[in-house]
């Protein structure tokens, strides 16, 4: 699965579907859910795990992971090796990224309760309006407009 890391989350969600397909449970919660929009209380289950990046040889434990029905992305904001080939300072790391697969869900949220797995190593910042590239323990990711058709 593909996990977002979120710096502007305080909390991890995973989809329930993604739960379902680990055969993993935890106990029933309500959830207060606040965003710039509105504020609600949802039903979720709380779990905790390990987490490790595809490259990477670090287990990750996460803290406090909620379910959610969705975890909003654009699919065309997953880092792809094609797309950093297309950025001339992005194309060192582009045999790090996993080749996009469509089939392949996103299926968690690292928010900033797992400092760890979201706390970058490296950078690699290019010009002001460039997409950059940040190294965590889980792998590679880049930050940016990153339509694949650019």
């Amino acid at each position: 699965m593909y996990a977002l890391l979120d710096d502007q989350s305080d909390a991890c969600s995973i989809k329930e579907t993604t739960l379902e397909k680990l055969d993993v449970t935890g106990p029933e919660v309500q959830l207060k859910l606040s965003t710039v929009l509105a504020q609600q209380t949802i039903p979720s289950k709380k779990v905790a795990g390990l987490v490790r990046g595809i490259e990477e040889k670090t287990d990750i434990s996460l803290p406090k992971v909620y379910t959610r029905e969705l975890i909003p992305t654009k699919r065309s904001q997953i880092p792809r090796p094609d797309t950093a080939l297309k950025s001339p300072h992005l194309e060192s790391i582009a045999s790090c990224l996993m080749p996009y697969r469509s089939n392949v869900d996103v299926g968690l949220l690292i928010g900033i309760n797992c400092i760890r797995a979201i706390k970058p190593l490296t950078v690699i910042p290019g010009k002001d309006d460039e997409p950059y590239a940040v190294k965590t323990a889980l792998g590679w990711g880049v930050v940016g407009i990153l339509s694949p058709n650019t």
